[in-house]
């Protein structure tokens, strides 16, 4: 028999900044967030784990994709993403030091669903991210993600 069970949707962030990943951290901590989060550093292991079994039973629920990784950029991947079937409904947030207009441009042509500059100031950073997390896994009304027990 196959059981249907909600489970609560993870975080996923491609960034290839430790002192970035840290702040973040910091933030979700102190904004009590207890969705699980998964961290990529490059664009092409997001991309495998995304696309594999244990991607899927990860249930993302949002993605924060940086544009400026080693190797395969940031809208790239989401390209890639928004090609893959399974992935084409999961939010995607580009999460980036970047504020120029061709990057936002490509980003939303690519199927961002959001753009946010990543502040400098920590206060700011959590602000961005309490504003960015309440609306994509509080607010949004997304389609539910399941994974099968056997």
């Amino acid at each position: 028999m196959v059981v249907a069970t909600y489970k609560t949707p993870s975080i996923c962030v491609v960034d290839d900044s430790d002192d970035d990943l840290l702040v973040l951290k910091r933030a979700l901590k102190q904004l009590n967030v207890i969705n699980p989060l998964q961290r990529f550093d490059k664009a092409e292991s997001a991309l495998a784990f995304l696309t594999s079994d244990e991607g899927r039973l990860a249930n993302v629920g949002l993605l924060l994709l940086d544009i400026n990784l080693p190797g395969t950029d940031g809208i790239s991947l989401l390209e890639k993403l928004r090609a893959h079937r399974g992935l084409m409904s999961v939010p995607v947030v580009m999460f980036t030091t970047s504020d120029a207009p061709e990057d936002i441009r490509r980003s939303y042509q690519a199927g961002a669903n959001a753009f946010v500059t990543k502040p400098v100031a920590t206060s700011g950073f959590t602000e961005a991210i309490n504003s960015t997390l309440s609306f994509w896994l509080r607010t949004a009304r997304l389609p539910l993600s399941y994974f099968e027990d056997v």
